[in-house]
């Protein structure tokens, strides 16, 4: 039988709490234009003498861009980063808190941090000096957006986000397309965007078959399965809720279930 030992599950279990003031709670892009991306913020707590930087990274480790925060911040605000207001305004309907940032021009291979004024990492989203194309956290022509409760965390995890790719398909030039970015709602529910629940059992799982719970029967449904490292293991079009896995070796994995619009990521602990 398989093992896994106590501290991976620890490391991957450890409670998130909102230890800073302040998360990325999304980043966003327009169709086939990086003009028109952006990186938000979420102040959770009033900052009234602390600062902040927020980086763009490429996969060589070049920065794109940085935009330091200032205080005072307010609690409950959004803090919207943008690379240029002349593509961003139209596309998404309301103007950036910071219109010309670089850190806007991102695409789904970079990273994106929040740092501390001494440069300690506080949030981040996707891996410094990964390329992130073809991983399980690319957003190109997407968006990436944070679950409500989770982050900061200065370990990036899949389970954190709920991310679309290509969500422009069939859409061109940008003033034709609606962006499916829900810009300001992280603490609020919004049911065009939620997931639907669903639910992976067994889970730890010391067999050969996981069943997936909550989808729609007679409804196709995708199924992407990556390890820690974002590399794709899997990819099915299933048609029933029985998932052989006998393939996988021992460790923890990110299972990401599609059926039309609904996306939902769990994560699996081979035994």
């Amino acid at each position: 039988m398989k093992t896994i030992t106590i501290l991976l599950f620890f490391i991957f279990y450890s409670a998130q709490v909102f230890s800073q003031s302040i998360i990325i709670s999304g980043l966003g892009h327009g169709y086939d234009n990086r003009n028109s991306g952006l990186v938000e913020l979420y102040v959770l707590n009033d900052i009234t003498t602390d600062a902040y930087i927020v980086k763009a990274t490429r996969p060589d480790n070049s920065v794109i861009g940085s935009t330091y925060l200032s205080p005072p911040l307010t609690a409950g605000t959004y803090i919207t980063l943008a690379q240029d207001d002349f593509y961003f305004q139209p596309f998404f309907g309301y103007n950036p808190t910071d219109p010309y940032s670089y850190v806007g021009y991102i695409n789904g291979d970079d990273t994106v941090t929040l740092e501390d004024i001494n440069g300690e990492i506080i949030d981040i989203y996707g891996a410094l000096g990964v390329d992130g194309f073809g991983t399980a956290w690319e957003y190109s022509r997407g968006w990436a957006y944070r679950l409500p409760g989770f982050g900061p965390n200065t370990t990036f995890t899949l389970s954190e986000w709920n991310i679309m790719d290509d969500a422009f398909i069939g859409c061109d030039p940008n003033s034709a397309c609606s962006p499916p970015y829900p810009n300001g709602t992280y603490t609020l529910s919004n049911a065009q965007y939620s997931l639907k629940s669903i639910r992976l059992t067994p889970n730890p799982v010391d067999n050969d078959m996981v069943k997936i719970l909550g989808v729609e029967h007679n409804n196709p449904v995708n199924v992407k399965i990556y390890d820690t490292f974002g590399k794709l293991m899997l990819d099915k079009m299933m048609e029933d809720e029985t998932l052989n896995i006998s393939a996988f070796q021992t460790g923890i994995y990110f299972v990401k279930v599609q059926q039309d619009t609904n996306i939902n990521v769990e994560k699996l602990i081979v035994k």
